[in-house]
């Protein structure tokens, strides 16, 4: 197996061999692409981007609708002034309310209001479709489990060292 050097291309990764390297940069490209174009449907069927969707979603899923703007932005592996800019943006629109907590004034409070439920449902039914023809469509059930499997040996252990700094800054 061939080893790259710094000096036999550029924009190549350090250390990984043509394998590996052909490996990452598909899953990134495609990764990449797949979320844009799923979010480029979502905003054009519905005027919600793909953040706006998932951001609404947790809400809808949590069990009063409401969660704390940090919670939000760990969630969705964003920053929280990310995550400050995309629920203002939401509220302007009625989908979604931010206030004060009861417990802890310091903390905001984001909960999805009436008028967000019913913008998410036909949303989610986009994101589904959209899902299912421009990746789902494209592999056999045995891929798909495959590639879940793949996704959860990667996933776990970053979720795992994820948690420890999630405790450091409750």
């Amino acid at each position: 197996m061939k080893h790259s050097t710094p000096e036999s291309s550029t924009g190549r990764l350090p250390g990984l061999d043509d394998t590996e390297q052909r490996c990452w940069q598909v899953f990134s490209e495609t990764a990449t692409a797949l979320c844009a174009a799923l979010n480029r449907q979502l905003v054009e069927a519905h005027g919600l981007t793909l953040w706006d969707v998932m951001l609404l979603r947790f809400l809808a899923n949590s069990g009063d609708g409401c969660a704390r703007m940090g919670e939000i932005a760990e969630v969705l592996a964003v920053i929280p002034s990310r995550v400050s800019q995309q629920t203002r943006r939401l509220e302007a629109q009625a989908l979604v309310r931010r206030c004060k907590s009861q417990q802890d004034r310091r903390v905001v409070i984001a909960s999805i209001t009436r008028e967000g439920r019913a913008r998410l449902k036909p949303a989610l039914a986009t994101y589904a479709k959209g899902v299912r023809a421009l990746y789902l469509n494209s592999l056999t059930r045995q891929q798909m489990t495959g590639f879940g499997d793949s996704c959860r040996r990667v996933g776990t252990p970053l979720r795992q060292q994820e948690a420890p700094a999630k405790s450091t800054r409750s």
